[in-house]
């Protein structure tokens, strides 16, 4: 996570946005290094708007990806949106999330989802959920989700939510700068998979430790909601640690009671070490 509820990791846009009346260097100037773009609604909905957002997103330099507004026809659906966001020029690997808000929509909303996501990883793309919190917690099973490797995008314009989530949506709100036909929404990536680069990972182990040294030995329990794993970067024996895995910056680490490896290479750039959700050990830059 990088962003704050005062400097979004992400925007979201939709038809409402006139791409002619926005400046989009100034998503960037506000911190945030992702889009998300509404792409299509139903099976004959196809946004108006997002070829430009995508197409001027991307000429930024910022990462895009796409949701589609979802009425409960299934893989009709997803076939639909699917079509569209390849026509729109959403990239390949990016995130196409199933925005499900309408409460009449019966049947079985887990599977729904995970029909959904099935069809657009095959073609191509990374699953992801987006609803409000109350209505996901009635409806959904987050878990589930979760082990189907669906990103959890989920809104809450009162207080960050409590239920499983991935990115938080805090805010309606927004305002972006040189934009005056209407506020944004913004949101904050925790995992860091929205917004991260195509190399998150440096070259060599960064030479020089700049913040918090963990010993060798040091004894973490992962009943305690802490995950620990020995490396020996430059050779050197060292036990790292963070709290579910998730990626998180120095105001919520400085809150928190564990132990977190940052290193500063010889370019001055910091990059935080720290476990994924899988197990897998990784590094992005702060």
């Amino acid at each position: 996570m990088s962003g704050t509820v005062t400097n979004p990791d992400v925007i979201d846009l939709s038809n409402y946005d006139l791409a002619s009346n926005i400046d989009y260097s100034q998503v960037k100037a506000v911190g945030a290094k992702a889009l998300i773009v509404k792409t299509s609604e139903s099976t004959n909905y196809k946004d108006t708007q997002a070829a430009n957002h995508v197409a001027n997103g991307l000429a930024q330099g910022l990462k895009v990806h796409g949701y589609h507004f979802y009425r409960g026809n299934g893989v009709a659906e997803a076939n639909w949106a699917i079509q569209c966001a390849k026509a729109q020029g959403l990239p390949n690997g990016a995130y196409l999330f199933i925005d499900f808000e309408d409460n009449s929509i019966g049947g079985d909303w887990t599977s729904q989802t995970i029909t959904f996501a099935n069809a657009v990883k095959a073609a191509g793309y990374q699953a992801g959920f987006y609803s409000g919190e109350s209505l996901t917690s009635t409806k959904l099973n987050l878990e589930t989700l979760k082990n189907n490797n669906i990103y959890l995008w989920i809104a809450n314009y009162t207080a960050r939510p409590t239920i499983t989530h991935d990115a938080w949506q805090f805010t309606s709100g927004f305002n972006l700068p040189k934009y005056t036909q209407k506020t944004v929404d913004a949101s904050i990536d925790y995992t860091g998979k929205l917004i991260a680069t195509d190399d998150p990972q440096p070259v060599e182990w960064p030479i020089r430790e700049s913040r918090s040294k963990i010993e060798a030995g040091a004894d973490f329990d992962l009943t305690g909601g802490h995950i620990s794993i020995k490396s020996k970067p430059n050779g050197i024996e060292r036990v790292l640690a963070a709290p579910d895995g998730i990626h998180l910056n120095q105001s919520d680490i400085d809150d928190l009671p564990f132990k977190y490896q940052v290193w500063q290479d010889e370019k001055g750039i910091n990059w935080l070490l720290y476990m994924n959700t899988d197990g897998t050990l990784r590094t992005r830059k702060e």
